[in-house]
């Protein structure tokens, strides 16, 4: 469970108590600081004690279709693909147990803390040397969409000059296309994914370049067939990670690994892996290329 703040009630509660022991003489400061320290542990009680069971504590953000909240909860299959990865490797972990944070909260909780992990988390050059890897476990897939009724052939990159695209403003999309040599004032910015995806089926622009995996969730929340925009060119495939802090146990991180190696044997027949099962299970907004390959060995 992630730490909260504290209430104005209980700040005042610890400033005139430590107030009172300035004041106090030594015996009755040793004593008062005793009756302090107890009274704040049950007025936090849980500040020290998120790891619960595992002993590891997990993070994710809501990041649909790969993990998004639901009714309070927390669902998806990368979630799926945790559990079943921590309750293999004989680490009890409950879909309760999950916290769900702010992306760069997150992040800095994983980077700094032990026993803490993160996903989905892109495993980059720079941050390499900071985490323990597990995975990958999903990929993310970002590309140029179009209309299912669009004539628009996207053979390569190149066929995205001189078209109209429609992508969210500081989005991957939009990096990419300006680290590309794309102009800023040729590109429609929106603000979210599903203005963009009103855009593309209104005809406002004739190409959408997105993640593939949420543009197709976008589409289901709005009730819109998933098959309403079809994705022509595939820009990038980033795989997804579970990123474990350094100081988490060589024998959890190894028994992590070893689920999820296991995990991707399929036995010799395709799609038979217990990853792809899981996986499949969203196969509506999950695209091929979102799956991990599997592995020819013993299921």
């Amino acid at each position: 469970m992630a730490v909260g703040g504290s209430s104005p009630n209980a700040d005042r509660r610890t400033v005139d108590a430590a107030s009172v022991l300035v004041r106090a003489p030594v015996f009755f400061q040793t004593v008062l600081y005793g009756v302090c320290v107890a009274l704040l542990c049950l007025m936090f009680p849980f500040a020290g004690a998120r790891a619960a069971e595992s002993g590891i504590d997990v993070f994710t953000e809501d990041l649909p279709p790969f993990n998004h909240l639901e009714g309070g909860s927390i669902k998806g299959p990368a979630v799926d693909i945790v559990l079943a990865l921590f309750n293999k490797a004989g680490i009890p972990l409950q879909q309760s147990d999950i916290n769900v944070v702010p992306w760069a909260r997150g992040y800095h909780i994983v980077l700094n803390e032990a026993d803490t992990a993160l996903f989905c988390t892109a495993r980059l050059p720079e941050r390499e040397p900071h985490f323990k890897w597990v995975g990958p476990i999903l990929y993310v897939v970002s590309g140029g969409m179009v209309p299912r009724w669009s004539p628009l052939a996207l053979s390569s990159p190149a066929a995205l000059r001189g078209r109209k695209i429609c992508v969210v403003n500081k989005s991957a999309g939009h990096e990419w296309l300006l680290r590309n040599g794309f102009e800023q004032e040729a590109l429609s910015l929106v603000p979210a994914p599903e203005a963009s995806v009103k855009m593309l089926l209104a005809g406002r622009c004739e190409v959408l370049v997105a993640s593939v995996q949420n543009t197709l969730h976008v589409l289901k929340v709005m009730g819109k067939p998933v098959e309403s925009v079809d994705a022509r060119l595939i820009l990038h495939r980033y795989p997804l990670y579970l990123a474990l802090n350094p100081n988490v146990s060589e024998e959890q991180y190894k028994a992590l690994q070893s689920a999820y190696d296991s995990m991707l044997c399929n036995g010799g027949v395709g799609g038979a892996s217990a990853m792809h099962s899981l996986i499949g299970a969203y196969g509506d907004v999950l695209p091929p290329e979102t799956y991990p390959e599997e592995r020819k060995c013993p299921r």
